[in-house]
């Protein structure tokens, strides 16, 4: 995650806001639609790169869901779109643009993951941390943070950096302790807001143990082929 001046860098991956309905939501009786706010990168992208930048997001992105470029850094469907589903919204694509959105919801785009690996300075957490009880201070109770991923396994990074150490899953021993070293910090934090904030409800998700688990574990989930085959 990058920091400056856009919202939320530090910490959030996907953050999502419920207002007005708690609990297991039913729709049907609230009197304001749930609306959700969506920080993340390409994970959670469904489109904002493309419309906000003009960043060419062609095929294969895209064919295994929609089998067609939507804009979208990723083959089919987001975890943000199981969680629109799982509130009763429904998914719809705008005639005037190549975004997917969701009726009922809103959805604001800021930098991704990678760019925590182009920072050469030190990383300040207090502007995002004011963004984010913005955000309380209008009424947002339920927070749902992502940590970031195994850095040391994304192939983009296993084909820039070779003969150093890798751990015995073929990924990159240093750019993972720095991930292990953020997300310790970044749990930290949470466990604070939890305590400022007393009637939020804050979720700490671990994203790297998920998905470094797909990795460390392929052969339960089907076929798999090395990311630089």
């Amino acid at each position: 995650m990058g920091f400056g001046s856009l919202k939320l860098k530090l910490f959030v991956f996907a953050i999502w806001v419920l207002i007005l309905c708690s609990g297991r939501v039913d729709c049907s009786k609230c009197r304001i639609a749930p609306i959700i706010f969506n920080f993340g990168d390409s994970n959670s992208d469904t489109g904002g790169l493309v419309a906000g930048l003009g960043y060419p997001v062609n095929l294969p992105n895209g064919r295994a869901f929609f089998n067609t470029s939507t804009g979208r850094l990723s083959d089919g469907r987001l975890i943000i779109d199981f969680l629109c589903e799982l509130i009763a919204l429904s998914l719809s694509l705008s005639s005037r643009s190549s975004i997917w959105i969701w009726h009922g919801t809103l959805q604001c785009i800021v930098d991704g993951t990678k760019h925590m690996l182009m920072q050469n300075h030190v990383l300040k957490e207090k502007t995002s941390l004011l963004d984010l009880k913005t955000i309380y201070n209008q009424g947002g109770r339920k927070f749902w943070v992502h940590n970031t991923g195994p850095l040391g396994c994304l192939p983009q990074k296993l084909s820039f950096v070779r003969n150093i150490s890798l751990d015995p899953h073929g990924c990159l021993l240093d750019y993972n302790s720095a991930a292990k070293l953020f997300n310790s910090g970044l749990l930290h934090l949470c466990q604070d807001l939890r305590s400022q904030l007393k009637d939020a409800t804050i979720v700490y998700v671990d994203i790297y143990s998920i998905k470094y688990d797909l990795i460390a574990n392929s052969f339960k989930f089907g076929k798999y082929v090395g990311p630089l085959k």
